[in-house]
């Protein structure tokens, strides 16, 4: 059996006499070691007409082909804050295949010490090298950098955004041919508006042409140092149709839109009402009993990653949104995030195998998933828990709570108004995110969930225990305070609203899962001390949440009535969307692991930025599948 590697390689540097970095498989430099800056600031900054291209704009996006050490970045960043509209906020989008070491980083960024304050913060937040897409914030600056972990060839077709200007810094085309392929220039077409501005310092016959075939007018301009010439270009064709099918259409955002609505106080709402909250939006959380409530008020909440053996945009944004998740949770402030590492034990004989090709594909870096040296399980010392309470108080910090049972959510002179059951109005915005576990509305009662009704329990023990949490069928954790919680009970329930109490029956379970997955910690419980808590969860038929925009049931039902025949009709056209209405649901037991990056993705889509997601990943999460599934297969 074929392991696939799903890891990243650092690239292998030579470092010249100028400590330029040299990557050995390209055989070129990172930047000219005739003053680096000034090529940046000429060839990119001058080439794409910065600043004065984001003079008008509250909104500007840089889409770069090779990240590098940064220097582009870096100094798009000091230009920014240089010359930035107050309120403004600048996307920098930008792929590497093989992302440099913190290390390395920091000896190249020697080179610049003008720069040295940003990149010190560059550094400070750098992702780990785990294949995918990750989302940094500099808040202060009004930045937001998307990093593509991957190749140029897998990342672009993943790309969903309108660049205004594009950086093309691959190595030279005689030592780097996938960066100017053909595709390439294809999708910088369909990634491009008219008055899309392109820059590179290279002037060969084959960028030329490709960018000319693209749609592309292109000039050369006088180089940098030993360049004699460059390439300035501006796209003057038409984009090309989006690559998504049209049943789960991405929503066109609206960019002016100063208010949202977000209806649910769970984990799921809450990191939703942050990503709106740090763009300045004025957000309004109703939840019928507080926030925290529900499935999200559990005394921790364990974040750990979804291991799968894929290279796939799903597979990967599992990953990434885990390790997302542990840094928003880290930056919350004290009390909220306990990194106590996790350990992973066999819970069904394949597991063991399982775990020792996930470690050997590099399914995430060395240092953060290693097997056991004393046993059969595997260590994740990047995975925690979070205290529920404290967390969604933290993302929530900003925003107007109003406790009340939503009876009904209407769309009056552009705006979503929220009703109570006695139809009195509550609140009005320009956008509207469902965030609740389950359904209860008319706009989302077409979605398919699975309820799961599940107990934990925890109580005290004779001496704290502060090591890793276990998990294998089921988990404990040592709590703050000295106790164990252990959990949880899994029971599929028809109806959610069902009246809920804790059961002795689960409590044994509980309990009895604990000894055989800590023998240790089970003799240590006071029995007296047990208390016990049970909520209901939401998934949906293929374990993926809904997130996204939310469709018009009648005319998708009408429009792709072929799905029952088992095709696609291209000329029904795209799904129709309901005007700026969210949903975020059907998470199950992955709410605190996905929520953060997911929320960030619904306030991104919703007011037209870039996506944190790739595209094939935001695809598998549309809420339209629902009622592709219906047409297929008659429910």
């Amino acid at each position: 059996m074929t392991t696939p590697n799903l890891g990243l390689s650092a690239p292998r540097l030579l470092w010249s006499d100028q400590n330029v970095p040299h990557n050995q498989a390209h055989e070129d430099g990172y930047f000219s070691d005739c003053d680096g800056a000034a090529e940046t600031r000429t060839v990119f900054l001058s080439g794409c007409h910065l600043p004065e291209a984001w003079t008008d704009k509250n909104n500007f996006t840089i889409a770069e082909l090779g990240f590098g050490t940064g220097l582009n970045f870096l100094e798009s960043w000091a230009l920014w804050q240089q010359t930035r509209v107050p309120g403004a906020r600048l996307h920098f989008a930008s792929i590497e295949g093989a992302p440099f070491l913190k290390s390395d980083l920091e000896r190249a960024h020697k080179n610049f010490p003008d720069l040295e304050a940003l990149a010190q913060k560059l550094r400070s937040d750098w992702p780990a090298p785990i294949k995918g897409v990750h989302r940094l914030f500099f808040d202060e600056s009004g930045l937001t950098l998307t990093l593509y972990f991957m190749d140029v060839d897998e990342a672009l077709p993943q790309m969903e955004t309108q660049a205004d200007s594009w950086f093309l810094d691959g190595f030279a085309p005689a030592r780097n041919e996938a960066m100017w392929s053909s595709g390439v220039f294809e999708h910088l077409a369909r990634l491009s508006h008219k008055g899309s501005r392109a820059a590179t310092f290279s002037v060969a016959g084959k960028v030329r042409r490709g960018l000319q075939s693209a749609g592309f007018s292109v000039s050369k301009e006088p180089g940098h140092g030993r360049k004699r010439e460059r390439l300035e270009a501006i796209f003057e064709g038409t984009p090309a149709a989006p690559l998504r099918r049209a049943s789960r259409p991405h929503a066109p955002g609206n960019k002016t839109a100063k208010s949202v609505l977000i209806i649910g106080g769970g984990i799921a709402g809450a990191a939703t009402a942050h990503a709106f909250l740090r763009r300045g939006r004025e957000v309004t959380i109703i939840c019928k009993a507080g926030l925290a409530d529900a499935a999200s008020g559990n005394p921790a909440a364990l974040v750990s990653p979804r291991l799968d053996l894929e290279d796939t945009p799903q597979a990967r944004f599992f990953r990434t949104a885990f390790y997302h998740a542990t840094k928003t949770y880290g930056t919350l402030g004290d009390q909220i995030w306990t990194p106590c590492g996790l350990i992973r034990r066999p819970a069904h004989p394949s597991d063991d195998n399982k775990f020792s090709r996930l470690i050997a594909a590099g399914a995430l870096p060395k240092s953060e998933l290693y097997a056991e040296e004393q046993g059969d399980g595997m260590i994740l010392p990047g995975a925690g828990f979070v205290d529920p309470v404290r967390a969604i108080n933290a993302l929530t910090d900003g925003a107007r709570q109003i406790r009340a049972t939503l009876g009904d959510l209407s769309l009056s002179d552009g705006q979503w108004v929220a009703h109570d059951e006695t139809g009195q109005s509550l609140a009005r915005a320009d956008l509207a995110v469902i965030a609740m576990g389950s359904g209860g509305l008319d706009h989302t009662d077409w979605l398919d969930f699975q309820f799961l009704k599940g107990q934990v329990s925890w109580g005290k023990l004779d001496q704290a225990y502060r090591g890793p949490a276990l998990v294998a069928d089921s988990y404990a954790l040592g709590l703050p305070g000295g106790s164990v919680l252990a959990g949880a009970t899994f029971e599929e329930i028809e109806n959610p609203q069902t009246p809920l109490a804790p059961t002795k029956a689960a409590t044994a379970q509980n309990l009895a899962r604990l000894k055989a997955l800590a023998p240790k910690l089970a003799r240590a419980l006071q029995p007296g001390t047990i208390e016990n808590r049970i909520s209901v969860r939401a998934t949906t038929p293929d374990q993926m949440p809904y997130a996204g925009p939310l469709i018009d049931e009648n005319d998708f039902l009408h429009r792709f009535q072929a799905f029952q025949h088992g095709f696609l009709d291209p000329k029904v056209g795209k799904a129709r969307l309901k005007d700026n209405l969210f949903v975020l649901m059907g998470l199950g037991a992955r709410g605190f692991a996905l929520s953060p990056i997911l929320g960030e993705a619904i306030a991104a889509e919703a007011l037209g930025e870039p996506s944190p997601l790739e595209r094939r990943a935001a695809q598998a999460m549309h809420p339209a599948r629902a009622l592709e599934r219906r047409l297929k297969f008659g429910h």
